[in-house]
């Protein structure tokens, strides 16, 4: 154990019950380096383009930098408004196309963005 650094374990018996102590001592300097860490942006893959569903679609065609929700209701034509969260914003989300400019979710001024992926793939699309 000393020669991997780590301190010696300390070991309790009292009555019936043992216990053992391992004592972690955290790396003075950590292993890997912001520069040895490649930076990876997301791009879509085949898999997430086969798998986007057409209101996904319709939802990443019609986002122009931030809109509201109202906004893109608006511009989808949709009236309900739980079932535009569910199977538009809530999907777009959850695959990583779309971005809230809030943290809170429910705050007033919320907007919604293309990520880079949903960039990338409008792109695509418009070639």
């Amino acid at each position: 154990m000393k020669d991997q650094g780590l301190p010696e374990p300390k070991f309790i018996q009292e009555l019936d019950f043992r216990t053992i102590i391992y004592r972690y001592t955290p790396q003075a300097t950590p292993q890997a380096t912001p520069q040895a860490t490649p930076q990876v942006t997301e791009q879509p893959t085949m898999q997430d383009i086969i798998s986007l569903t057409t209101a996904v679609k319709n939802l990443i065609k019609v986002l122009e930098g931030a809109m509201s929700r109202e906004e893109l209701q608006e511009a989808l034509q949709l009236k309900d408004r739980e079932y535009f969260r569910s199977s538009y914003i809530n999907e777009a989300l959850h695959g990583g196309w779309i971005e809230m400019t809030e943290a809170e979710p429910n705050h007033p001024n919320q907007k919604y963005r293309l990520t880079e992926k949903g960039l990338q793939i409008k792109e695509e699309w418009k070639k």
